[in-house]
């Protein structure tokens, strides 16, 4: 039986198998832990406490063939660190290598169990309704800006940075309630520039424009259809001022009302949570909780 099993390997005998041999050779060498990403991910279990719990779900969806989460995560064998694929070679992959692995689009799936640390590091990833379902109440998230600004229209508050291009990793700007305005789109181009129907929870332009033609027809001075940037910049900042609580608990979404000529106008729907700049943070790490801070 192990002659026969050998010889399967060597030379399959259906496509299946085939493309995975290809696909397994090609990609089992590539696998490794960055020594950035390891200090990177070594700080934020040092400056959380992470280290002191047990039976912590880490889920991980591979990305770039980095396996830095399990060197880290994983010191402790009470923690189940668990990577995700759709793919299902490379799942076969991390198998052969001794790392649990499982093939599944948690952006469309949710697990029975949910993660305590989500790591997601690829930029792409969408922050779906079934994704979140995999976090668990008050979890950690590690993921990129795009990816982080999107989850605070869900009840995530921002708890550190991680920069990674400094040669070394540098932990900063922890618990920081100015982070977001510090890094969010500051002109119209850099607005038109970041917009991306794609981020959930996060304003486009073309929604503003919406909003700021609501406000100048309600008679909101200041409004104009031909600086959206800076008339929906009002227009936040007058919802926040309005709404002091709300941004304390860390909602997003706000709506204000006014006197205009002895009448009442109530200006709802504002989203307050303005895209990131392009081209700025895209290599660090962003931690974001389930919950306010």
């Amino acid at each position: 039986m192990p002659h026969k099993t050998a010889e399967k390997l060597e030379q399959p005998d259906n496509e299946s198998e085939k493309e995975f041999e290809e696909t397994f050779l090609r990609d089992f060498p590539h696998f490794t832990a960055h020594r950035n990403d390891i200090r990177a991910l070594a700080a934020v279990r040092r400056k959380f406490n992470l280290g002191r719990y047990n039976d912590l779900n880490v889920f991980v969806l591979a990305h770039d063939r980095d396996i830095s989460a399990e060197c880290v995560f994983s010191r402790d064998e009470e923690n189940n660190v668990v990577f995700y694929s759709t793919s299902k070679a490379i799942k076969r992959a991390l198998e052969a290598r001794g790392h649990d692995a499982k093939k599944a689009n948690l952006e469309q799936h949710a697990e029975s169990e949910r993660a305590d640390i989500f790591i997601m590091l690829d930029p792409e990833i969408s922050v779906t309704k079934r994704l979140r379902e995999n976090i668990a109440p008050r979890g950690f998230v590690l993921c990129r800006l795009q990816t982080a600004n999107s989850l605070r229209a869900h009840g995530y508050s921002f708890r550190a940075i991680v920069e990674m291009n400094n040669g070394t990793p540098s932990f900063s700007r922890h618990d920081d309630p100015t982070f977001w305005k510090s890094v969010e789109v500051d002109s119209e181009t850099s607005f038109q520039e970041a917009s991306d129907p794609d981020n959930e929870g996060v304003v486009t332009y073309e929604k503003a424009k919406q909003k700021v033609r609501e406000a100048q027809d309600a008679g909101i001075s200041g409004m104009s259809v031909n600086n959206i940037f800076e008339s929906y910049s009002k227009l936040i900042k007058m919802a926040e001022e309005h709404n002091p609580g709300a941004i304390a608990s860390g909602e997003t979404v706000l709506s204000f009302t006014v006197m205009i000529k002895d009448k009442e106008v109530t200006i709802s729907n504002i989203n307050t949570a303005l895209p990131a700049k392009k081209g700025e943070h895209d290599d660090d790490i962003v931690v974001m909780k389930k919950g306010p801070i």
